[in-house]
């Protein structure tokens, strides 16, 4: 940690340390935006807080710090002699079993360095990722279950339109089987009248449920607009419902006498 009154000799200590360390590591991000066709390796930068300019002497990954619904943001990383901060995270990893059960032992060790350090805000990585992913799991908890209610909404009426349609031929289809027309044939046809014009609304919700799932990707983590399971899901489900819409009314009328539905309305 770094003291109000520093010494005059510490303060040389610090300023030796900075000449004989190496100078900072860049992210890959900043890495491609400073120099987008050549190696950053041995490039010099300004970094805040830094005595002058500073020699890179690598290139790591990227990291999401601002959140992991956001992109990386560059980063340099300096040696703490060099850019010394008022307080710092110390990261352990457990070789099995509970992290927090080796708090005792990190707290021993680093009272032993220093007896006045405070130790604050001990938590583990899950419990870390699952706090900055809250607002992202409340908003999909949200839509996943207006998107639920829409679903069956939707098949509710999809079924009663679709059946609706097909009582409505009744008449139709004793006509076709006083006239010998096979069952089965009849049967084929009405079904597939019914199917040929769900699968022209289906083409058309598809294509604007693209649409619209970009513009609600910025509520979601990891979720792709055009996710495939989500979408053969919904055009599964909905095509069983036609199918069952359409089926079975139609299965009803080829079970009606003829002469009944000849004197139908």
């Amino acid at each position: 940690m770094v003291r109000n009154g520093t010494s005059s000799a510490k303060r040389l200590e610090d300023a030796l340390s900075i000449i004989n360390h190496p100078g900072p590591e860049i992210s890959e991000s900043l890495a491609r935006r400073a120099w987008p066709t050549e190696s950053a390796v041995g490039k010099r930068i300004l970094i805040g807080r830094f005595p002058g300019f500073a020699e890179v002497v690598g290139v790591v990954g990227d990291v999401k710090n601002a959140g992991l619904t956001q992109p990386p943001q560059p980063q340099a990383y300096t040696p703490y002699p060099q850019r010394p901060w008022p307080a710092m995270g110390l990261v352990v990893r457990a070789a099995a079993g509970d992290p927090l059960a080796l708090m005792p032992s990190i707290r021993a060790a680093v009272l032993s360095v220093d007896r006045d350090q405070p130790i604050t805000e001990v938590t583990t990585l899950e419990s870390s990722l699952s706090d900055s992913l809250a607002t992202a799991r409340f908003t999909t908890i949200l839509l996943l279950a207006f998107a639920t209610m829409a679903l069956v909404m939707a098949a509710a009426g999809l079924y009663g339109v679709i059946a609706y349609t097909v009582e409505q031929r009744t008449r139709e289809v004793g006509i076709r089987v006083a006239l010998g027309a096979d069952p089965r044939t009849v049967l084929t046809m009405v079904v597939a009248q019914g199917l040929r014009l769900v699968a022209a609304g289906m083409g058309i919700g598809l294509a604007l449920a693209m649409v619209s799932a970009r513009l609600l990707r910025s509520l979601v983590f990891d979720i792709a607009p055009a996710d495939p399971v989500s979408y053969a899901g919904a055009i599964v489900l909905f095509a069983i419902t036609a199918l069952a819409a359409t089926l079975v009314p139609a299965r009803r009328a080829l079970r009606v006498d003829p002469i009944v539905a000849l004197r139908a309305d």
